[in-house]
Parts: C-alpha cells; sequence; structure tokens
C-alpha cells in the first residue's frame, strides 16, 4: 500500500490529486436466491484510481476536472454462487466530470459569474450475471450556471441535464435518471 504524501499547491488556487485505491466492503446486501430477501452476506471489492484537478489559469477563471477508472467491483463473497466475481451492476467503469467557471472581478459585470460543465457515466451491467445483451448504455450530461454576488449575498441559478436527455439505471428494473432541472438559491456569508 502506498503512503499518502505531503502536498504544495502550485498556484494559489490550484491543485492535482492522484489516489490509487483497493477497497473491501464487508457485509454488503445480497439477495438470497430461494427467497429473494436481501442479507448481509456480502463482500463487495474494488479497486482503480481517481485523478482530480482545479486550476486558475487567469483571474476568475478556474477549471475542474475529475476521471475515475473502476477496473473492479465485484463480489468476492455471497451466498448466491452465480453472483460471485460478477461486477455490481449499474457501476460503470469510468466516469468523468469537466467544470468550467468564470468570475468577473470588476467593470460593470462585476460580481457576476458563469460556468459550465460535462459530466459522462461510462456503460454499466443491467443484471447481476453481467450479460452482454442488458448493459446499459454510456451518456454525457450537460449543466451550467450564473450567479451574481452582492457582499455577503449571492443569488445562483443553476441547470442540470440541459439538453434532458433520457437515462436510465438498470438492475433487474429499470428507472429513469433525472431530466432536466433547474435551481435557484439564495445564500449568504456569515
Amino acid at each position: 500500500m502506498l503512503r499518502p504524501r505531503r502536498t504544495r499547491s502550485v498556484g494559489r488556487s490550484s491543485f492535482v490529486s492522484l489516489g490509487l485505491f483497493d477497497l473491501r466492503r464487508q457485509n454488503y446486501l445480497t439477495t438470497e436466491p430461494t427467497t429473494f430477501l436481501s442479507r448481509q452476506t456480502g463482500e463487495i471489492q474494488s479497486r482503480g484510481l481517481e485523478l482530480e484537478s482545479s486550476i486558475s489559469v487567469a483571474d476568475g477563471l478556474t477549471f475542474t476536472g475529475a476521471y475515475t477508472w473502476l477496473r473492479d467491483f465485484e463480489i468476492v463473497r455471497t451466498s448466491d454462487p452465480a453472483e460471485l466475481h460478477k461486477r455490481e451492476p449499474t457501476v460503470p467503469e469510468h466516469t468523468a466530470s469537466f467544470w468550467g467557471h468564470y468570475r468577473f472581478a470588476q467593470g460593470r459585470l462585476q460580481g457576476f459569474g458563469i460556468g459550465g460543465g460535462i459530466r459522462y457515466t461510462g456503460e454499466s451491467f443491467g443484471d447481476i450475471a453481467n450479460s452482454a445483451e442488458l448493459t446499459v448504455p454510456d451518456y454525457a450530461l450537460f449543466d451550467a450556471a450564473v450567479s451574481y454576488e452582492i457582499g455577503a449575498w449571492q443569488l445562483s441559478i443553476s441547470g442540470r441535464n440541459l439538453a434532458d436527455r433520457a437515462t436510465l439505471t438498470c438492475w433487474d428494473s429499470c428507472y429513469y435518471g433525472s431530466r432536466r432541472a433547474v435551481n435557484m438559491t439564495i445564500g449568504h456569508h456569515w
């Protein structure tokens, strides 16, 4: 196992982080094959890497990105032999996101901010057998936000899944992901 190292910032608000992981989660809920009831009998092992970065390229302009490669997310102990060493359904191997944000620091637009980004979710299995016939396709969703700050107050309007793309999540049954949503928030910094 690698030991954590100390870090030092490249700039006043920039960082890059890389994490390798090999984790086990015990007492995982598995389904009994005869009764179809859930029991804490299983164990999941996940291995992969995470990369995250936030870079301020100019005053007010920031880019943030993240990527996860989940090489393994498999059931390593279960009461149902058909589940053993199978990838957990609905868990993609690849996920990524990228976001850009600009905040006006001076002039007539001082206090205004605008941002946008993309979220990617890779293909996943739709059943515990990891059938090639039942996979959920990968997808990308676009988000955006505008904000205005004055003093300690902030008003923000954000939109998720702006193209209103229909997405699915499946595990023996399927349901739709969140459709387009627009939210407004008002905040105060104390």
